[in-house]
């Protein structure tokens, strides 16, 4: 260890407090009822009240332990989790994903973790500059981490929305041009290092976003866009862009 890191404990980084009840839950989202009540490893419904509107992490104090959540948005942390505020989030949430749950746990009948053994979790402190440096860097890679999984999610929407009417003849695509569509003047691409990234640009498309490729494979997701943009091409004339990283940008594209 370098000579001016030191061994500490997690609560001289961090905040450590319990979340709450909420005074009113459903489990159906809707217009009153759209904040996200989050539990011990995943959001388990919602309610009209927010507790946190800042960047937070969530683990389970009572029940499932080992899950870590991050939220970056308005919602209200139950009553059987723990809150985890920090000037050192990555950092935090990295120490989080390798703590041993099992040995910290004090229940019999139902697994319990106080805020007092998390804050005591011994962990290496590193200067604040390395600290800064490591918020700098790596809060960027899981900033564009978490811009693909929400990209996914809405892309999954789509996809959800469209099969079924596509399925049933709702949306009748008997007349779309295919060949207008799969022609190399309606597609560019452009690569960017680093990272290694490749952009399709479809004019005149729905607008997608932008995409960076985590659970949906290359294929899967080229495949997904397609069928969105092809039906939806019509109905737009913005340009959307759709960006892989998970393609070398040394690879023959074609069209799907």
């Amino acid at each position: 260890m370098p000579k001016d890191w030191k061994i500490g404990k997690l609560g001289d980084i961090a905040e450590i407090t319990s979340g709450k009840r909420p005074l009113a839950k459903q489990n159906n989202i809707n217009d009153e009822f759209c904040i996200p009540l989050i539990g011990a490893s995943c959001v388990m419904g919602y309610t009209n009240s927010v507790l946190y509107s800042n960047r937070i992490l969530i683990t389970g104090r009572v029940g499932t332990h080992g899950v870590v959540q991050r939220f970056n948005e308005p919602c209200w942390p139950s009553d059987n989790t723990l809150v985890i505020l920090s000037r050192c989030y990555e950092y935090c949430y990295q120490i989080l994903k390798t703590i041993n749950y099992t040995a910290m746990n004090r229940g019999s009948t139902q697994p319990l973790i106080t805020q007092t053994d998390l804050k005591n979790t011994e962990i290496v402190v590193p200067t604040n500059k390395i600290l800064t440096d490591y918020e700098k860097d790596i809060g960027a890679l899981m900033n564009l981490y978490e811009s693909n999984q929400r990209e996914n999610t809405r892309l999954a929407a789509i996809r959800d929305a469209l099969l079924p009417k596509l399925m049933s003849g709702e949306i009748d695509v008997s007349n779309v041009d295919i060949s207008a569509l799969t022609s190399t003047d309606k597609l560019s691409f452009r690569c960017r290092s680093p990272p290694k990234k490749i952009s399709y640009r479809f004019s005149r498309y729905f607008p997608l976003g932008s995409v960076f490729c985590g659970n949906l494979s290359h294929s899967s997701l080229l495949k997904i866009s397609w069928l969105s943009v092809s039906i939806l091409r019509m109905y737009s004339s913005k340009i959307a862009e759709v960006w892989c990283s998970s393609v070398p940008s040394s690879a023959a594209i074609k069209a799907p």
